[in-house]
């Protein structure tokens, strides 16, 4: 067998758990850690002749001859090879009775599901599906855990070993072999980790050639543990996401909303959820007042306040349909809300009565953004309306879509000169809110988020745009599952991000523009039949750097 020079040894220094009364001392086992006819064996007598069991399944080489399905013994001598099996959540399921594990190597290994490729029908292994023993090998007919196991990796190329966690969250005590926990989170950790120079050196030119291309790509993907380009939030919602807002004090803190009813409220940092509250039905829209409250509204018709430390909800009223957008006034302690009753409607959540004005709308509402006192309401019919809250008795401007078709997203500009649209059609348009022909002359549109494919043009719908609060350019998610970077002023994409699995339904960028959130969820395009192979839901945090920054950029 090929011998690979690079060599990494994955040791974990997960949090240690408290140990539980039945596993105080070091002499104790985990119970039915690889299957409940195992009996419990003591770490300090372990030996292999006391853990062997026949499989309950049919022996079949390991992931479709993947390199975990041999292991191999480093020596300067040929190297022994024994033929071993995977447990079964490691096996390609050669029928459908075998349950497939559902994992994308981008993603942090808590995010793995068991099951089908809906996001509703699937489900995470239990700890007791992490702890079996992950290779069993053949030896006289007799079925023995391993203690370690050494992936190949020929393409990077590095060889890994993996040995038993010492603290995991799988197993109350240290197991004495190499579990399906360990193998994951093994590989996981195994993509991200650097060469060192002295490793580098050892290398000939030709497999020098081949480590630079092969880093160069999952680098881009992946980066070292510490300077990843993006992470992926652990405990993302179960069902679409609807909506994605940092605060506008806390750089790393997030709320969620999705049509699984829940708002999610996220420390990215930490990858971490602090709280998570309930609504009655899907939820739309939410929003920050500040670091410490939150509102959120959805398909049950109610507005909620949220507040982030106490973790207590407050209802502040309703509206008499679905709400779908919603914006908070600072300067003037005001949410504002829209729904498709056809109203918007005020609210200072520090009254007795909250609600403090209803103004009707000709259409329904699609969308709205706040930026200093201007507010732009997008509604159905393609109708734009343009408000200064400061005097609501009537719209400022009346506008129709510079667009042909429904306006699926709307953002302001930071600089509070204008505003962005997009629409179903892959089209986005740039306007300015300065009613003078001069002005107006300078709006236009683009087409976006479109692929040839066999000479075919496929369109994808613009579901979400965000401006930079430094540099004011702004970043565009839709339905192809693509986020791009333009500058406005310029007329230029500066930059399109690599392409995610599934719909960008929103997106939005931390207060001082270092982070980029991204939810990537199924977004119905296709119906009830698309959704049966959906990826699951995810919500992406983006480190941005350069590539936000215009040309020329001199700080004004």
């Amino acid at each position: 067998m090929t011998e690979y020079p690079l060599k990494k040894t994955v040791r974990f220094a997960l949090p240690p758990r408290t140990p539980s009364p039945v596993s105080s001392n070091e002499s104790a086992s985990l119970a039915s850690s690889i299957g409940p006819s195992t009996p419990p064996q003591p770490l300090e007598t372990y030996s292999p002749s006391k853990v062997r069991r026949q499989p309950t399944y049919p022996a079949e080489p390991a992931l479709s001859r993947s390199p975990t399905s041999q292991h191999v013994y480093p020596t300067r001598s040929p190297a022994p090879v024994i033929v071993s099996y995977a447990d079964p959540l490691l096996r390609v399921p050669s029928s459908p009775a075998l349950c497939p594990l559902l994992w994308n190597v981008m993603s942090h290994p808590n995010n793995i599901r068991l099951g089908g490729g809906h996001s509703l029908a699937v489900q995470r292994p239990a700890p007791p599906d992490l702890g079996r023993s992950a290779v069993w090998t053949n030896i006289r007919g007799i079925l023995y855990p391993l203690r370690r196991v050494i992936l190949i990796i020929p393409d990077i190329p590095l060889e890994v070993e993996v040995i038993p966690a010492a603290d995991a969250y799988w197993a109350k005590t240290p197991l004495p072999y190499v579990t399906v926990g360990d193998l994951l989170y093994g590989l996981y950790k195994a993509l991200r980790m650097p060469v060192q120079q002295d490793e580098y050196e050892r290398l000939s030119i030709p497999e020098r050639e081949a480590l630079r291309r092969a880093f160069r790509k999952r680098l881009y993907f992946f980066g070292p543990l510490q300077y990843q380009h993006q992470l992926e939030l652990a405990s993302p919602p179960f069902d679409s996401v609807s909506s994605v807002r940092f605060s506008p004090s806390n750089p790393n803190h997030l709320l969620v909303s999705s049509w699984d009813t829940t708002v999610r409220f996220y420390d990215v940092a930490a990858n971490e959820q602090k709280s998570k509250f309930d609504h009655r039905a899907a939820v739309l829209a939410c929003c920050f007042s500040d670091g410490d409250h939150a509102y959120s509204g959805g398909l049950d018709t109610s507005v909620r306040e949220f507040d982030l430390q106490a973790e207590k909800v407050n209802h502040l009223g309703q509206h008499s349909d679905a709400v779908s957008a919603m914006n908070f006034a600072r300067d003037r302690n005001t949410l504002i809300t829209g729904s498709w009753d056809r109203t918007l409607r005020f609210w200072d959540p520090r009254a007795a009565t909250p609600q403090q004005s209803t103004h009707d709308l000709p259409e329904r509402v699609y969308n709205m953004d706040l930026v200093n006192h201007i507010l732009v309401v997008a509604m159905a019919s393609r109708l734009m309306h343009i408000y200064d809250i400061r005097k609501m008795d009537e719209p400022a401007q009346v506008r129709e879509s510079s667009l042909k078709f429904m306006t699926r997203a709307l953002a302001c500009m930071s600089d509070g000169q204008g505003f962005a649209t997009g629409s179903v059609e892959g089209r986005i348009a740039v306007e300015y809110f300065d009613p003078s022909p001069e002005a107006q002359e300078k709006k236009y549109a683009f087409k976006c988020h479109r692929q040839l494919i066999n000479d075919v043009d496929h369109v994808w719908p613009v579901n979400t745009l965000a401006f930079h609060p430094v540099y004011n350019t702004f970043a565009s998610g839709g339905s192809d599952g693509t986020v791009s970077i333009w500058d406005h002023k310029s007329k230029k994409r500066l930059r399109q991000y690599p392409k995610y699995n599934a719909p960008v339904p929103s997106i939005a960028f931390n207060c001082d523009g270092t982070k980029l959130a991204v939810g990537v969820s199924y977004t119905w395009e296709d119906g009830e039949e698309g959704a049966k192979t959906a990826e699951r839901p995810a919500v992406y945090i983006r480190n941005v750097g350069d590539e936000v920054k215009p040309k020329g950029w001199t700080g004004s």
